[in-house]
């Protein structure tokens, strides 16, 4: 039944099925139209239908923001305007961090009492580069920056007393060990030996990830953990690489074999094998996974633990051995932290976490289950894979040619530095050779440092002059002379950020040593609290 207030407009159909849009009358004789939406515009009924008195209605204009299109215009500017605001001020976080956070903590360096005013100020500055370097708010290095300013500023240490700190005798030693890592790296001497020891480990999975696990842990005790991951994933990659060519190619076996004994015309030809290799499939996959992921894991593993191994291995090492110095130093005494007595704490403690890691990573990733085969109980078919990468890793060493004059002088190098580190002082009553020099004048940065110098000066070739005397026919290139090392090569590979985060921990460490900052805690607080914060920060 047709409401009088009401027209509607309907579909040729059975049945009456109403439009999008009611109007309805509306005062001064417009006619309001009201889409099923809740929209309405008022239009003015010009026209009327033949018949029924049904009204023709024009389209629907709604009342929106279309009608206003400068309104909308301008919320759009004003709400983008804010976004743009917003974003800015998220983008520019570090900005108001390191702008604000100084004057927040301000009231710890002012407000404490005269007694403990140095310690205050000192825990100011200790706490403003612990927010900042957690952060990264500031890059580390530039963050290792701020003692510079505001220790002096705040009357706990001399500019120049501050300033001495970011380059001294732990520096020379840091730098002459970062050279000859970098004539390593430079000579791939590390890769030589890394395939070496492949080669001699086998491919077998678990033999496999032990070597690639020692060969890493031994190089990231004497060159950086990120160059020695580096190279060792390069390797890893081909190996990879390798196995999974060889399972793609013994499954595309297995199925082909499997259609020509299923091949009888009266069965359905190759259902039933496609189906037991796309299982096979599957199953390799799985396993080529697993492997990838604990070779890739005991990389990164074995490259953290091994610098625990030396004194040189890593930057923490290095700022617990110039912190030593200064305690003992203070005393009168002489550190027993040296080279040697650190190989015989870290060597032992850093060999059995790496143990520990290969066996955990064999559990979690290589055991006898039903899905890995390639733990050491595998098929038949492990063989072929086994002897192909075998032939890719003796490939790879055989590229690398004999062992070069430049590999031997940089290998010599190493050897000869590692050897005076560890004979420099023996510890225990032992003589070394630094005890043939007045007491306290030479140190750990002396043989690194003259290794260093060394490696510029060497040859990197041996010179014509000592396998075919004096000849005057060979060309002018053939008769020059360049060096192991050249100023180009390390100042690229060189982390110069380095120092300066050293330097900054040296700072923080030799203010809170004028301050007396240990007597505000009893030591076995402050060996807690140390533990905890570097355990969650790092």
């Amino acid at each position: 039944m047709d409401n009088p207030g009401f027209s509607k407009s309907w579909e040729d159909t059975e049945e009456p099925v109403m439009s999008d849009v009611w109007a309805a009358p509306g005062p001064g004789g417009n006619q309001y139209e009201m889409n099923i939406a809740g929209q309405c515009s008022n239009e003015k009924n010009d026209e009327v239908g033949a018949g029924g008195g049904e009204m023709a209605i024009d389209p629907v204009k709604t009342l929106s923001k279309t009608q206003h299109p400068e309104v909308q215009v301008e919320e759009e500017d004003v709400n983008h305007e804010g976004l743009s605001l917003v974003r800015q001020l998220l983008s520019g976080w570090y900005v108001l961090l390191v702008l604000l956070l100084p004057v927040v903590l301000l009231p710890l360096a002012l407000s404490i009492e005269h007694q403990y005013q140095m310690q205050a100020r000192c825990a100011y500055v200790i706490i403003i580069m612990a927010i900042l370097w957690t952060t990264e708010a500031l890059p580390l290095s530039v963050t290792s920056l701020v003692p510079v300013v505001l220790l002096p500023a705040l009357g706990v240490m001399r500019a120049r007393d501050v300033s001495a700190q970011y380059f001294n005798d732990t520096s020379m030693l840091f730098i002459g060990g970062l050279v000859v890592a970098i004539a390593v790296e430079v000579w791939d001497v590390h890769r030589r030996l890394a395939l070496l020891v492949l080669k001699l480990v086998g491919a077998e999975p678990k033999r496999l990830l032990l070597g690639i696990t020692l060969v890493t842990w031994f190089l990231s005790m004497w060159i950086s953990n990120t160059a020695t991951a580096a190279m060792m994933m390069t390797i890893v990659h081909a190996l990879l690489q390798q196995f999974k060519q060889v399972d793609n190619e013994t499954a595309r076996g297995k199925h082909a074999e499997g259609l020509q004994v299923n091949g009888d015309p009266g069965n359905h030809v190759g259902v039933e094998p496609l189906e037991r290799s796309e299982v096979d499939q599957a199953s390799e996959d799985e396993r080529h996974q697993r492997l990838k992921k604990a070779i890739s894991l005991a990389v990164a593993y074995a490259a953290n633990i091994g610098g625990i191994g030396s004194l040189t291995g890593t930057g923490p090492n290095l700022v617990f051995f110039a912190a030593a110095n200064q305690l003992f130093r203070q005393y009168g005494l002489r550190s027993p932290v040296t080279f040697a007595t650190w190989l015989v704490f870290g060597l032992p403690l850093s060999f059995l976490a790496v143990l520990i890691m290969w066996g955990w990573l064999i559990f979690f990733y290589l055991r006898c289950r039903g899905c890995c085969t390639r733990c050491g109980c595998g098929e038949g078919d492990d063989e072929d894979t086994i002897k192909q990468v075998n032939e890719t890793i003796s490939q790879e060493y055989t590229k690398m040619g004999p062992v070069t004059y430049a590999q031997a002088s940089v290998l010599t190098c190493f050897v000869t530095l590692v050897l005076a580190w560890i004979t420099r002082s023996l510890g225990g009553g032992g003589e070394g050779w630094g005890d043939w020099f007045p007491q306290g004048f030479v140190s750990d940065s002396t043989p690194s440092t003259l290794a260093a110098i060394l490696l510029f000066t060497l040859p990197s070739t041996l010179p014509a002059i000592f396998t075919e005397g004096f000849r005057s026919n060979r060309p002018a290139s053939y008769n020059s002379i360049k060096p192991l090392l050249t100023w180009k090569s390390v100042h690229e590979k060189m982390p110069w950020n380095l120092y300066l985060l050293l330097g900054g921990g040296f700072a923080i460490a030799r203010a809170s040593e004028v301050v007396e900052m240990c007597n505000l805690l009893m030591p076995e607080e402050l060996s807690n609290i140390c533990c905890i914060v570097v355990s969650l920060i790092s």
